[in-house]
């Protein structure tokens, strides 16, 4: 019985794919003061992937997503958006931006250069990414 549970076991995880060591998930939550942009981080992290989403909300409104922001420079609306992302309802989320690099060919999203604002104070919005160590 040990030996079937053994192989089983050994069936499973050769099935379920292994996560590239290095990698780590994070993420924060945006509250939204329409008209002021938020730097996502201050720090300059290294990603490969990160993803933002507009949370339900019963006033939702546009989500604006500014990437690729110089450094000791704040992003206008009118200039220089990467994405406008659509409002939440009160029973859904958002439209979705999402943006990835392969870490192994050495390239990488910097976190300090992304940057979340929005039409309508209040609205939360979701930002993860996948930080390279």
């Amino acid at each position: 019985m040990r030996k079937i549970a053994l192989l089983f076991s050994l069936a499973v995880m050769t099935l379920v794919p292994a996560r590239a060591p290095g990698f780590i998930r994070e993420g924060r939550i945006i509250t939204i003061a329409a008209g002021t942009e938020v730097q996502v981080s201050t720090q300059a992290i290294r990603v490969d992937r990160i993803f933002v989403q507009a949370l339900p909300s019963a006033s939702g409104g546009l989500v604006y997503v500014f990437d690729g922001v110089k450094s000791g420079t704040t992003p206008a609306f009118g200039t220089n958006p990467a994405a406008v992302l659509c409002a939440a309802t009160s029973t859904t989320p958002g439209c979705s931006y999402g943006d990835s690099v392969n870490p192994r060919s050495g390239d990488a999203i910097i976190l300090s250069q992304f940057w979340i604002d929005g039409a309508h104070t209040g609205d939360k919005v979701v930002v993860s990414w996948n930080r390279i160590n």
